[in-house]
């Protein structure tokens, strides 16, 4: 009897230890990996500012630079949102972007990338702040009020 008894308890262990494992790994470390890449964009807007803001005043090595970083977090954007499984479920519970906003996020980094080598010098400035400011709000990024540059004053 007692055999019997300290089996389950082990079985019970080993069955809580596995769901608790693919709890982890199938769902929380790719909604933490997510989360670290949104925080990268962030920091890059911040830390690449002036190369974004002003890219033909700069070395052109360091505007490939931040077009290849730009790129290659829009990228990481789709790969870690595909990585978590019923996104649409577990991505309320963690208080993630809808998977639409994450796709356009993913499609303004794209666009703020490609600006940056924009011919057209009048409106550059233009569709890169714009598509900074929608990325940060698609994927839920602060952005002071004060730090805002209002539509009335992009379009003129």
């Amino acid at each position: 009897m007692q055999i019997l008894i300290v089996s389950q308890t082990v079985l019970a262990g080993v069955v809580v230890f596995v769901l608790g494992q693919l709890l982890l790994k199938m769902i929380i470390e790719p909604v933490q990996q997510l989360k670290r890449t949104m925080a990268e964009i962030a920091n890059i807007f911040i830390s690449y500012a002036y190369v974004i803001h002003n890219p033909n005043v700069v070395k052109p090595e360091l505007q490939q630079e931040v077009f290849e970083k730009l790129r290659e977090l829009s990228g990481k954007l789709y790969g870690d949102m595909a990585l978590i499984p019923l996104y649409s479920i577990v991505g309320k519970a963690f208080f993630l972007p809808s998977m639409k906003n994450v796709y356009q996020g993913a499609k303004n980094l794209i666009a703020i990338a490609n600006w940056m080598y924009g011919k057209e010098s009048g409106n550059q400035f233009d569709h890169i702040i714009r598509n900074v400011q929608s990325a940060c709000d698609n994927l839920g990024l602060y952005i002071a009020p004060e730090d805002r540059i209002s539509e009335e004053l992009l379009s003129k």
